[in-house]
């Protein structure tokens, strides 16, 4: 089964994203956790028939996973994701979430980011920019970008041998938060 995902951007006051595979198409604004008024977020019905399209059994935990982190914008650990789901699965164990995040990624659903110290996951599967904060480790999606990195990906696929599976383009600095502490000297809470 071939998976298709078609992803477009509206920068004004987040992502509106579509998600297509065979005959099932969500569109939701801005997946996460940091909302303005009247966002919308993937709710638990359409994340299963998402995961039915794909051929991805569906149990009440794959669901919990998938929602903590499809609705996030903060592009979640795997410790956080285990701390928004623990309350409702208390015998859910890390081991449980590291499986379902590979199944969630290997069904396109998700990206893991490997970083440093630790992997964050991404629920935003189209060509972007990862803000990265290198003080307090908060990783972010760039409103602005997408058309850059759009243009590089075919401009490489166009003039190489070389078939392009997936990219990621991050910037590292300092967030709003962070950036507002260094200016005033005080330290920024991690």
């Amino acid at each position: 089964m071939e998976l298709v995902v078609v992803v477009q951007y509206v920068y004004s006051l987040g992502t509106i994203r579509t998600i297509s595979s065979g005959g099932c198409s969500v569109t939701t604004k801005c997946f996460g956790s940091a909302r303005w008024p009247g966002e919308q977020v993937l709710t638990q019905e359409e994340i299963a028939e998402m995961l039915r399209q794909w051929e991805v059994r569906v149990t009440p935990q794959r669901l919990a996973i998938a929602e903590a982190v499809l609705n996030s914008t903060d592009h979640p650990t795997v410790q956080q994701i285990y701390d928004r789901v623990r309350d409702h699965f208390p015998s859910m164990t890390l081991a449980t979430i590291y499986s379902n995040l590979g199944v969630l990624e290997r069904s396109g659903m998700i990206q893991e980011l490997p970083f440093q110290k630790m992997s964050r996951y991404e629920p935003n599967v189209g060509p972007h920019v990862n803000l990265v904060c290198i003080q307090c480790e908060t990783v972010m999606d760039a409103d602005a970008g997408q058309d850059a990195v759009v243009r590089l990906r075919n401009r490489i696929s166009s003039q190489s041998d070389f078939q392009v599976a997936w990219q990621r383009v991050d910037f590292y600095g300092w967030c709003p938060r962070c950036a507002a502490a260094k200016k005033d000297g005080a330290p920024a809470g991690v």
